[in-house]
């Protein structure tokens, strides 16, 4: 199990392929493994890097509130342990927030920044279902239960009216055998519910790509545009009929607009 210690604590990785890094960095309560239908159409050109953030998946879950500047140390301490210079950064929702930070404050450490489904900070909805779901993860809730209450806000109409698409997600996440602890959500959540960027996102310097999906409810759209007029440097793309997971929901379109904007930079 391939694990490196950023200071105090274990981070899981997986890498794959050859060439420049391209790390990516999953959202709130998920995994690396997210990302699973799209890295490979990467790994021929790139390092690929997938990381479980503190808290999640493989990765070790002290029991105190975490912040996203401390997920930003730890994959700035990840990248001198493995010795990357500089990476190429996907960052999705929460992932986002980190890579916000991070390309602000080490934007040395950043060859491209690419925001999917994030923004300068938690929409005040969210967070309160957000906020409802932990006592869930401590009840004796079933687990369909939980994963459908999740779907609703992630996903767009579009995607789960697909014949069979409800059944298929429901099995795949109930297949995860690392699924989020009420101890990793509780301390993300106050990462997530903490972060405030809109003092300083405009001083963001590094090469951006910011994706939007238009159906998003959990980061409107409408937010994530903003976002993007705030940086100097960002080119805004939006999906359409997308929700808070193009790289799910329209996999071929993500995958053509990050490899256009990655190509550009190489």
């Amino acid at each position: 199990m391939p694990e490196v210690t950023a200071k105090d604590i274990n981070l899981y990785y997986e890498i794959y392929g050859e060439g420049q890094p391209l790390i990516f960095i999953h959202g709130f309560s998920v995994d690396h493994s997210v990302f699973s239908g799209i890295y490979e159409f990467f790994q021929d050109q790139y390092q690929v890097i997938l990381l479980d953030n503190r808290g999640s998946g493989q990765s070790d879950c002290p029991d105190y509130p975490y912040t996203i500047t401390m997920m930003v140390e730890d994959i700035i301490e990840f990248c001198r342990v493995m010795d990357f210079k500089a990476c190429h950064f996907v960052g999705h929702s929460m992932g986002g927030m980190i890579l916000q930070e991070l390309a602000f404050r080490y934007p040395e450490k950043v060859l491209t920044a690419t925001l999917c489904s994030t923004g300068v900070k938690i929409d005040t909805r969210y967070a309160l279902a957000a906020q409802s779901r932990l006592p869930m993860l401590t009840a004796d809730i079933p687990l369909r239960a939980l994963i459908e209450n999740g779907m609703g806000w992630t996903f767009s109409n579009h995607f789960l009216e697909q014949p069979g698409m409800i059944e298929k997600i429901i099995n795949l996440r109930s297949a995860n055998p690392f699924p989020i602890t009420a101890t990793g959500y509780k301390n993300q959540l106050n990462a997530l519910l903490t972060f405030d960027s809109h003092l300083w996102v405009e001083k963001i310097k590094s090469r951006c790509l910011v994706i939007a999906g238009d159906e998003d409810i959990i980061v409107p759209e409408l937010s994530i545009r903003k976002m993007a007029e705030l940086i100097p440097t960002a080119h805004y793309v939006s999906i359409p009929e997308a929700g808070h997971a193009p790289f799910i929901e329209k996999p071929s379109d993500f995958n053509k607009i990050l490899k256009n904007f990655l190509d550009f930079w190489l």
